[in-house]
């Protein structure tokens, strides 16, 4: 076992890691430079990687190239010049410009860090293929869609973060191929879904927890192919319309009432120990699907050989990578790279058809780059200069060296040189820290300024009338004070009608609040040994010991349900 240098605990390096490190070292000038074994656990690996990646604060922002307003994942204050996304795509700027030397004198990082100041930064991350999508970012292929992130393909959605596929949907969390979707998390090819959490093939229903195949269902747990079920009880379709018609979903009194039931409720009702489906040989690994040979994987989808992955699809033989696959293998240790990418190791923000890239920024469709920014349609850089092939095997072979001798061979950059402060950066969301945790591990903070809109006038959300039929078209112009945080925010036209017409009530919580509350529903992203509530067996569980819900088996929770 090794221990943490972070965190301190104990973790191990298993012997199929080793050959994964083995397997996926690059070779130049006929010498494999081997991966060395991680320093830090599984989590800290994350943490770290997710230091890196600001998903939801946006700032206001005017392109350094061209001046038009536009919005920023940097602030202000940050030192780099920010492109909008028309810009940074285009041939108007030249990131070979900015290229370096490599200095045999200087650590490697600090010359890394030193390029990523220099090169232009993309105001959001995303490629200019959206339609009314400004307030966006991590995305691509969207429409009239407002402040979602690592979103695709979706249309008309608000308020929304890992979503696919999806119309007509606000506030919510991993959700795919669903339409009118409200406060839902982890929801499938659903329709028609409001307070729903763990569902698949859904329709038609209200406060849903781990339910598959229902529609027409309310206040229910556990529950497949069933329908006008009511508290986990068969009504007759007559006596379902009747109860429901009894309902003001309009009502925030009633609405905050029957949350705080359901919440109870669940507690008492059988859990299985992980959520996921059709896999072989999965373990220690939550809310992954269609997938094989693969442990601690987390937010899956058709992975196979893949281990410490997180919001990752559709590839083979890769670790520690989070976001977003699509074809992707043999990648380690990178962050939100995807659609066919092969070979990739330590880098950030790079997609769409790359292969041997090694601690490179933003650099898309690309071959052969080490330590780059921005490039596109490049290969043989180091960088951001461009060399002759074997110029270039030659170059890396003698900078790898020196990064082991430095002990920086290996390892993601550390989060001291971020773009984000840890409180905008998405590891905040997984793995929240106070301002003094994370200053006390060397990692910057930014204080939350609130830039108040220009309003006619501020109230307590509070203050807003309880049924969303008595809520004037006025609040529109107004900020609201957020219920649990104070913090100012405003209604969109576009959401206040979605409310209307779907009989759901005015929220009272700032949007970043209303992503946390969501974030609190799912799992930890850590896994405990505990024993099956039925048989006693011994389970591996994002559910700690102490938790006090009842966690079966798989065997068992099928027994249960079926």
């Amino acid at each position: 076992m090794k221990t943490c240098k972070q965190c301190s605990s104990p973790f191990e390096v298993a012997p199929e890691d080793l050959k994964f490190y083995e397997k996926v070292s690059p070779v130049f000038e006929g010498k494999k430079y081997l991966i060395p074994e991680p320093d830090l656990c599984p989590s800290c690996r994350e943490q770290l990687r997710l230091a890196w990646k600001n998903e939801r604060k946006l700032y206001k922002h005017n392109c350094d190239l061209c001046g038009k307003a536009t919005f920023s994942l940097y602030s202000s204050d940050k030192p780099y010049k920010v492109y909008c996304v028309d810009c940074w795509w285009s041939d108007k700027w030249d990131p070979m410009e900015y290229g370096m030397e490599f200095d045999f004198s200087r650590p490697f990082f600090e010359q890394y860090n030193e390029l990523l100041l220099r090169v232009p930064k993309q105001a959001l991350h995303h490629n200019n293929n959206a339609e009314n999508c400004e307030y966006t970012t991590s995305t691509t292929r969207n429409r009239n869609c407002y402040l979602i992130s690592s979103s695709g393909y979706n249309e008309d959605c608000y308020y929304g973060i890992f979503m696919a596929r999806n119309k007509n949907s606000v506030d919510v969390t991993h959700i795919m191929d669903s339409e009118l979707c409200y406060e839902c998390v982890d929801a499938d090819k659903g329709y028609n879904l409001s307070w729903c959490q763990n569902t698949k093939d859904c329709s038609d229903s209200r406060f849903l927890y781990d339910c598959h195949g229902c529609r027409y269902c309310f206040f229910c747990t556990g529950l497949r192919n069933k329908e006008y079920y009511i508290r986990n009880k068969p009504y007759s379709k007559k006596q379902y319309e009747k109860e429901m018609a009894g309902i003001d979903f309009t009502s925030h009194k009633t609405v905050g009432a029957i949350e705080k039931d359901f919440a109870e409720f669940k507690k008492g009702q059988p859990r299985l120990y992980y959520d996921g489906q059709n896999n072989e040989n999965v373990v220690a690994s939550d809310y992954i699907f269609n997938s094989k040979n693969c442990a601690y994987c987390l937010d899956a989808n058709n992975l196979e050989d893949c281990k410490y992955c997180g919001w990752y699809n559709d590839s083979k033989d890769c670790q520690d990578v989070y976001a977003f696959g699509y074809g992707n293998e043999k990648c380690y240790d990178s962050m939100q790279i995807g659609t066919h990418c092969q070979n990739i190791l330590m880098c950030n923000s790079s997609w769409n058809n790359i292969s041997d890239l090694i601690y490179c920024f933003a650099c898309h469709t690309s071959q052969n780059l080490f330590s780059c920014d921005g490039l596109k349609y490049k290969k043989y850089c180091i960088f951001n200069k461009q060399y002759k092939e074997q110029d270039y095997r030659s170059l890396v072979s003698q900078i790898i060296g020196h990064m082991q001798k430095t002990g920086e061979w290996g390892h993601f950059p550390s989060a001291r040189y971020s773009f984000f402060a840890y409180n905008e950066a998405m590891a905040n969301d997984f793995y929240p820290l106070s301002k003094d945790e994370a200053k006390k591990r060397g990692w910057a903070w930014k204080e939350v300024i609130d830039e108040l809109p220009k309003v006619e006038k501020t109230i307590p959300a509070a203050k807003l009338p309880d049924k969303t039929a008595d809520i004037p078209d006025d609040v529109l112009n107004w900020a609201l004070k957020c219920e649990a945080t104070g913090r100012p925010f405003k209604l969109i036209a576009q959401e206040l009608s979605y409310y209307r017409k779907h009989s759901l009530p005015v929220p009272r919580v700032h949007p970043d609040e209303r992503h946390r509350q969501r974030f609190e529903l799912r799992n930890p992203r850590h896994f405990w040994v505990r024993k099956c509530d039925s048989c006693g067996k011994a389970i591996q569980t994002s559910y700690s010991p102490d938790r006090p819900e009842k966690v079966y088996c798989e065997q068992c929770y099928l027994k249960e349900v079926y």
